[in-house]
């Protein structure tokens, strides 16, 4: 019997500096409108929240920054954390679990059928992007939506 998903694991050791959560997804797992929209409206408030941050407005940046925390939590987030019917063979979770679970970067993680949340510790000798590479090397076969 395969063992049911989401696929969870957290580090033994906690850790020792500040941790980056890192999402990623299966393209194929989000309709197009709703990444597009998603990714319109997360530009504007990037574009809103510099100008506020250049004018010094605290309320107005931290009013920003939840915005974008709910549509993040919304459009994004939810599909992807109740969406059972995703691309991902339990083979392909497991293959990916194995190698965030042998990645001495990797804090904890949690995986399902078409998306992978990662908390991560950087070391300072390696950025997300190198990360995320790697990470997404353990699934060739799989075209990732990474942070942007």
């Amino acid at each position: 019997m395969t063992p049911a998903l989401p696929l969870c694991r957290a580090s033994a050791a906690a850790p020792s500096g500040t941790c980056y959560r890192v999402l990623m997804w299966e393209e194929s797992c989000l309709p197009p409108g709703v990444l597009a929209a998603w990714q319109e409206r997360k530009k504007e408030l990037f574009a809103r929240m510099s100008n506020a941050g250049i004018k010094g407005a605290r309320g107005t940046l931290a009013a920003l920054e939840r915005e974008l925390h709910t549509l993040s939590a919304e459009l994004i987030e939810a599909p992807l954390r109740t969406r059972t019917d995703g691309p991902f063979s339990y083979a392909r979770v497991q293959t990916l679990a194995q190698t965030l679970a042998a990645d001495p970067a990797v804090a904890a993680f949690r995986l399902n059928s078409c998306s992978a949340e990662i908390l991560t510790e950087l070391s300072g000798e390696e950025g997300i992007d190198s990360l995320c590479d790697r990470w997404c090397a353990a699934t060739p076969d799989v075209t990732w939506h990474r942070p942007a």
